[in-house]
Formats: C-alpha cells, sequence, structure tokens
C-alpha cells in the first residue's frame, strides 16, 4: 500500500494511518505487458466498436472523454435537471465469472476470457479494519483489479445491457453519456426519480449498488428544486454544480474543479522550477505535469 497524500505520519514513530494508504495491484510483468497489448490490439478495438452502446465512451477511439463531455455540453441547455451517478466499489463488486462471461457473449475470444476468469479468482488480498491488518493475506473470487488493463472493458460489457436498456427510455431532448461506471445524464425534471431507479434496480441485478452519497442533481430553478423534493429525491442530493469528467456543469458557468486544478499546476511548477534538475528534463517535467493538469477543465467556462 502507499500513501496517498505527503505527510500525516505519527508523531512517535513517523508511520502512516492506514486510513491515509491506498492498495496497490502488484501483478505479473508478463501479463500486464500480455493484457496491456490485448487492450491496444486494433482487432479487440474494431470488436468493442460493434457493440459498444450509442451513449457509451472511452474504451474506443473516436468515442473518448472529449466526446462524453460534448454530448453533456449540448444538451445541458435542453434539459431542466442534470444527474450524476456512480456506482459503490464498482470493480470489489464486480463477479468475475457474470463479467467473462458477457465478454464471451459479446465474442470475445475464450482464451481470453479463460485467463481473466483464472486470474481474476484467485487474487490474494489482506483484509483491513481501521488501522489494522490482516496478517496473511486472503483468496478473492468476487472481484476485478482496478489495475488490470482489461478491467475496465469486462466492466463495460457487463454494463452494456443497462446502458442500452436506459438509453431507450430517453425522450429526444434527453442525453446520456457513461465512461464505465460513471453515469451522467441531462433530464426533464420530471423523470428524474424514475431514471435514477431505474439504473438502480438495472444494476441491482448485476450485484452492483448505487452510491447514494455521490448521487448529484443540478435543478434549473426553486420549482425544480422543490418539485424533486416533492418526488422524494434528498434534498441534499440537489446542488447548484456537478463535476463530470472533472469538468464542472452549472448554469453560471463556474469552473471551481479547472481553479482548483490550476492552482496545483502551478504548485508541481514551482517544485520543479527548484528542483536540481537540467533545463530539458524540467520541461520534460512540466509538459508531462503541469500543462495537462492545468489544461483540462475549461470546456464551460464563461467566455
Amino acid at each position: 500500500m502507499i500513501p496517498k497524500e505527503d505527510g500525516g505520519g505519527r508523531a512517535r514513530d513517523a508511520a502512516t494511518s492506514i486510513a491515509k494508504l491506498r492498495p496497490i495491484s502488484i501483478q505479473s510483468v508478463w501479463w500486464r505487458l500480455l493484457a496491456t497489448a490485448i487492450a491496444r490490439a486494433p482487432d479487440l478495438r474494431a470488436w468493442v466498436a460493434r457493440w459498444l452502446p450509442a451513449h457509451a465512451h472511452g474504451e474506443v477511439q473516436q468515442r473518448s472523454a472529449f466526446t462524453a463531455v460534448d454530448a453533456l455540453d449540448r444538451a445541458f441547455s435542453n434539459g431542466t435537471a442534470d444527474v450524476s451517478l456512480d456506482l459503490r466499489k464498482a470493480f470489489d463488486m464486480t463477479d468475475p465469472i457474470l463479467a467473462t462471461e458477457a465478454l464471451a457473449f459479446l465474442g470475445c475470444d475464450r482464451k481470453i476470457t479463460g485467463a481473466l476468469r483464472f486470474i481474476w479468482r484467485n487474487q490474494r488480498r489482506w483484509l483491513v479494519l481501521g488501522d489494522s491488518v490482516a496478517p496473511h493475506p486472503f483468496t478473492v473470487e468476487n472481484s476485478i483489479p482496478q489495475g488490470d488493463a482489461l478491467s475496465p472493458l469486462a466492466l463495460v460489457a457487463l454494463l452494456a445491457g443497462p446502458t442500452r436498456e436506459m438509453a431507450r427510455a430517453l425522450h429526444p431532448a434527453e442525453s446520456c453519456a457513461t465512461i464505465v461506471d460513471d453515469r451522467n445524464l441531462v433530464l426533464d425534471v420530471r423523470v428524474v426519480l424514475s431514471r435514477i431507479e431505474g439504473w438502480k434496480e438495472a444494476c441491482a441485478r448485476l450485484g452492483f449498488e448505487e452510491n447514494q452519497d455521490k448521487l448529484r442533481v443540478v435543478a434549473r430553478s426553486a420549482a425544480d428544486r422543490e418539485l424533486l423534493i416533492r418526488q422524494g429525491l434528498a434534498p441534499d442530493a440537489i446542488v447548484s454544480s456537478f463535476r463530470a469528467l472533472g469538468v464542472d456543469f452549472n448554469v453560471k458557468a463556474c469552473t471551481p474543479t479547472a481553479n482548483v486544478r490550476v492552482a496545483d499546476a502551478t504548485a508541481r511548477a514551482l517544485r520543479i522550477a527548484t528542483a536540481p534538475l537540467a533545463y530539458q528534463p524540467k520541461l520534460a517535467a512540466v509538459r508531462a505535469v503541469v500543462a495537462s493538469k492545468a489544461s483540462w477543465g475549461w470546456w464551460r467556462a464563461a467566455p
């Protein structure tokens, strides 16, 4: 496990709390190379393009985060409510057998799905409770590792059915854009609750659970907010802005997320400037971790 943030260790021995650590996946370097090669193969990309739902983005060329944000931006001015949905621990809750069967059903080579099933059903993990860690690892069979290059594809394949099912219910002025388990919708305010329940039921059939803590709905007016509350939506889920794929969506075209990214990028640039490095390595570092950080998130900024 590696720290989520710098510092924060205990005063007596500088140890970092388990709560401030995040797990890492350790896999065979040969499997990582093979899985990455498979995921990037042109034949596989062409196969994915044949079955990927029209509203899904991120797994093929011309269907990236850019196209997802563009679809939401085009629909934003037409809808009366904007919804952001997220599954709770999606990768941890994914059944490897169900995921690999979904890939096979869509036409994936059985040799690939067999290898995935073998690896994913023989994971060894350490259990953590509070600040305590189990002394020995346990075999985990009902999860897929988030660091595996083929895990996102398996999750997209598993959610392809619910994505198509929910897309068929959309009205012409409504929109939906998904990247893996992140789902963002622009809807008529009168159908928000029914659409949320539809996603909840469809995902529950696959063993998933909606993360209610991350549910966000932007209401365009006070009347829309009252209507949502009368329909049963929790008031704390109704916000003035939500973030989709790092881009802020709100009526006032404010960009708090992008502003934070610029502040972070500035801090990174200052650290690089004072680092004992030659000019060219510093320039490469700025391109890699400063420019990319600062440039994303400005799509909906006020002119």
